[in-house]
């Protein structure tokens, strides 16, 4: 199928600078290789595949899988790092099949690097949480959400009642920005002595920049960063802490607390991927152990999901709508590509239920709320992101 364009040679040798492919021979026995022993396995490999005009370079990832005119569609922006990449969704039968970079000169410009290209499969994992639960026993037993909802609020508000200082929401960087304001209107709203902090936000290396010299060595000017901090929404998260708790305070801070004796009720919004270690290790876990009501709000089984009073099944960013800001602080849209399957409700409804508001979620409304509510994110009162989203400004960048 090659036709020679040599487009994938030029990106190795332009974007990602790591030179893998050339043409060897000549005339009719010209072909693209890769220099010996220098497979092309650089972190922006896959793009080769998007650039290549006759379908020569497939991906394994997703080769033989699906006929593309079966798939579905969507656009949405990546959860793999706080770059933020637009992304466009492929999915079929509710199974995310493949992402492609979506252009935004905002953003990522035209690329996506392989670690959130790939980085998309446990959105399908038969591990995922599928209903919610309560210990009974020391077991979990299945609830409806009729139960587990009225349930879980009647027990915080006993808990704020008793010690509001001593209930405590833990807010994930993976939480969408209208997520966390309604589950922080829902825990402030019992009482204002309620504390909220910041879940764990995975940071691993360094941020990579490319393109790099043979030596691997960045080069300037820099044409893609895949960023060390491997979440989408800090600062969104951190804005919607700063407006209702006055301050960020940190995970190791409620660790400590609950190590204390200082913490008697416990909401983990988590919805963290599977990642080496995970979002939380086991010494931290045991200082949650004795705390009398925890309720686990996350995706996959983790070291306190082994012994939390609630179990709630999350939501992928697959699966919801909402807004990502990411580290330049560019607001950009969510859209959900694929369904909840089992009895999974998207975070957000769940914490619409909490609040005793009725209906369905529909982001742009609730952006429009968060706006008017939000000062940093009254860029947003029109609800519509656009194609590209909507750069917020603040004091607090980072």
């Amino acid at each position: 199928r090659c036709i020679k364009c040599s487009r994938c040679v030029r990106f190795t040798r332009e974007i990602s600078g790591t030179a893998e492919l050339m043409f060897v021979a000549r005339g009719e026995r010209e072909e693209i290789d890769i220099f010996p022993g220098e497979p092309c396995n650089n972190k922006l490999a896959g793009n080769v595949v998007d650039l290549c005009p006759v379908g020569a370079l497939c991906s394994k990832d997703f080769l033989y899988k699906q006929r593309v005119w079966n798939l579905k569609t969507q656009r949405s922006v990546c959860a793999d790092c706080s770059t933020g990449c637009s992304i466009w969704l492929d999915s079929n039968k509710n199974i995310v099949y493949r992402l492609r970079p979506r252009y935004n000169p905002q953003a990522q410009g035209h690329f996506m690097c392989d670690e959130g290209r790939l980085g998309y499969h446990y959105v399908n994992s038969i591990e995922r949480f599928l209903r919610p639960m309560v210990r009974r026993d020391d077991r979990l037993t299945p609830l409806s959400w009729a139960e587990v909802v009225p349930a879980i609020r009647r027990m915080f508000q006993s808990a704020a009642q008793k010690d509001a200082a001593s209930v405590v929401g833990v807010l994930s960087p993976f939480l969408t920005c209208e997520e966390a304001y309604l589950i922080a209107k829902f825990l402030k709203g019992l009482s204002g002595q309620v504390r909220l902090a910041l879940g764990p936000v995975p940071v691993v290396g360094e941020d990579d920049t490319y393109p790099k010299d043979r030596r691997g060595r960045p080069l300037q000017p820099v044409k893609f960063t895949i960023h060390a901090e491997k979440c989408p929404n800090r600062r969104g998260v951190e804005e919607i802490l700063r407006h209702f708790q006055g301050e960020i305070i940190a995970f190791d801070h409620v660790v400590r607390d609950a190590a204390a004796g200082r913490v008697q009720a416990l909401y983990l919004a988590a919805g963290y991927p599977p990642r080496p270690g995970g979002w939380i290790n086991e010494m931290q876990a045991q200082m949650f152990r004795y705390i009398p009501l925890i309720v686990c709000h996350d995706l996959l089984p983790s070291p306190v999901s082994n012994f939390a009073h609630y179990v709630l099944p999350g939501a992928s960013w697959a699966e919801k709508e909402g807004t990502f800001v990411n580290h330049a602080g560019l607001a950009q849209a969510l859209h959900w590509g694929v369904v909840p399957t089992g009895e999974v409700r998207t975070d957000g409804q769940v914490f619409l239920d909490l609040l005793e508001r009725r209906g369905l979620l529909h982001a742009p409304t609730l952006r429009k709320e968060l706006a008017a509510e939000v000062p940093y994110f009254a860029a947003l009162a029109k609800g519509d992101l656009g194609e590209y989203g909507i750069p917020l400004n603040s004091e607090h960048s980072a």
